[in-house]
């Protein structure tokens, strides 16, 4: 699933799979709060992914600025 975004003052709007759906910056602002906490929580099963699963997970925690 390939999403191509583009900014147009202070909203973006997605437009790949959800046929022009519009984010505001606070809606942006909760999605990436939301998916900080479940790559966190994900975090206590570190030990039972695959070697690509951790290695999926650490690039996450990377891209997410999460320790």
């Amino acid at each position: 699933m390939e999403l191509i975004l583009g900014v147009i003052m202070d909203q973006v709007i997605e437009n790949k799979n959800m046929e022009n759906t519009i984010f505001t910056q606070d809606q942006i602002q909760e999605l990436l709060y939301d998916v900080q906490q479940l790559v966190t929580d994900l975090g206590w099963d570190y030990e039972r992914l695959t070697r690509g699963g951790k290695d999926t997970y650490d690039e996450l925690c990377k891209k997410l600025n999460i320790d």
